[in-house]
């Protein structure tokens, strides 16, 4: 996704606070709402010890998606959500899984691939979907070919809380939850993969990603005996 560039004028405005701000940002002076955009967040970096990542829920892809609605007198259009910032400083100096390295001008950023994939090299151009998608090459509509991640079209009955995707079911093996949960929280088996509270014993974490890793592993291989069986 790309950076929203502003001008001088969107800054020279009386400011008006973030719904919900981002933290941890190196400079307040974009962590505002903006006519037009919304909150951008952190776009000027992150403290030390922190990566400026880029916020998917910034973006409404679904619904009336004409238009504008107001907030507190500044005019947002329907595919900005106001109260999600577009960049985060997330803990640590590398990106997590659904997003790629980047650069905005000289700062370390964590792109975002798109929805459901799980590793890329760059927006639409996935390498590994997490389940319940499937991995599909097409042609956008500006010509460039991509590789995105397409749902079964099937969501799963219990959508779990604080998960970085949708879940959707997997034609082979059913629902498997959230494989990566946002920040502050694990991946946890409770019979499918939700997620629970990182403030949870180092114990429990721990076995809660013994859990998952296990789950995936089982999974995997199930996927291959389908496969094998379904070739003979």
């Amino acid at each position: 996704m790309d950076l929203v560039l502003i001008s001088f004028s969107h800054i020279l405005v009386a400011p008006v606070a973030c719904p919900r701000p981002a933290t941890n940002c190196l400079q307040e002076t974009f962590n505002r709402v903006f006519e037009h955009l919304g909150c951008l967040g952190c776009q000027s970096g992150c403290r030390t010890g922190y990566i400026m990542t880029a916020n998917p829920k910034y973006h409404v892809t679904e619904g009336d998606l004409l238009g504008f609605y107001d907030y507190q007198n500044i005019t947002i259009p329907n595919t900005r959500n106001v109260s999600e910032p577009e960049w985060l400083c997330l803990p640590g100096n590398t990106c997590p899984w659904g997003f790629f390295a980047s650069k905005i001008d000289v700062t370390d950023a964590c792109s975002y691939c798109g929805e459901g994939c799980r590793s890329c090299q760059s927006y639409d151009n996935c390498d590994h979907c997490v389940m319940g998608y499937k991995l599909t090459r097409t042609k956008l509509p500006n010509g460039r070919e991509a590789s995105l991640c397409i749902s079964s079209g099937v969501e799963c009955p219990n959508t779990p809380d604080n998960c970085q995707h949708k879940t959707y079911v997997s034609q082979i093996v059913g629902c498997q939850g959230c494989m990566f949960c946002e920040d502050g929280y694990l991946p946890t088996y409770n019979p499918s993969i939700t997620c629970c509270s990182s403030s949870s014993s180092s114990s429990s974490s721990s076995s809660s990603r013994q859990v998952v890793v296990v789950v995936i592993v089982v999974v995997v291989v199930v996927v291959v005996v389908v496969v094998v069986v379904v070739d003979k």
